[in-house]
């Protein structure tokens, strides 16, 4: 049974399967899709099973970091991929995508970039938001660990979901102090590197609202 993690407007995203093999080498067949990977050289079968295997063991170091499908919500064509995860050889988090030729152009790597992560720094962390649910309808919020590069889930002071898909655009990070808005118009608030939150404010508009923390 295939393992969906989330859905945009128009993109299911799930986990990679042995079987998507022949979506996978398509993909990296296309000269003009590879050509900022390798100069547009195709990948060979060899590289793309070796890259499928590594891909899908990953998935048991970590359920919300690594590659998925990027399928078309409606006909389940193969769309290309996205992905969420360390960057080899820094603490940093990377957002990556790769997209079929003939969906460039589109705002689809816009739209599923966007979907899956808003990113702030705080001094020793990173803290992001996981959009799950049907129809990406609720976040969650975790912190990634620059000193031990260990993932945690944030739970303390806020609930387990949130009321609403938390926005790239209002979540900000000042020293160890924290605000994140949902869209559920809570306003949350951690002076404690995001280890405890405090609800300071309902019904915010995020039409009106911009964080920033002085």
């Amino acid at each position: 049974m295939k393992k969906y993690i989330l859905e945009t407007d128009r993109m299911a995203l799930r986990q990679f399967e042995s079987s998507d093999f022949d979506f996978l080498f398509d993909l990296n067949s296309e000269p003009l899709v590879m050509t900022y990977i390798n100069g547009g050289k195709p990948s060979t079968k060899a590289e793309v099973q070796r890259n499928l295997e590594l891909t899908i063991n990953f998935y048991s170091q970590s359920e919300h970091l690594g590659l998925w499908v990027a399928e078309d919500k409606v006909t389940r064509e193969f769309l290309g991929w996205f992905s969420l995860k360390p960057l080899r050889g820094t603490p940093e988090i990377e957002i990556g995508y790769r997209l079929k030729k003939k969906h460039w152009g589109k705002g689809l790597a816009t739209e599923g970039a966007g979907a899956m992560v808003a990113v702030a720094h705080l001094k020793d962390e990173v803290l992001f938001s996981h959009e799950d649910g049907p129809f990406a309808t609720k976040s969650q919020i975790w912190r990634w660990s620059l000193k031990t590069r260990h993932l945690t889930q944030v739970l303390d002071g806020l609930p387990q979901w949130l009321e609403g898909k938390v926005d790239t655009n209002f979540l900000a990070t000042k020293a160890d102090q924290c605000a994140v808005l949902d869209r559920g118009g809570n306003l949350w608030f951690s002076k404690s590197g995001s280890k405890n939150w405090k609800r300071i404010a309902t019904q915010v508009s995020a039409n009106s609202a911009g964080l920033i923390i002085i």
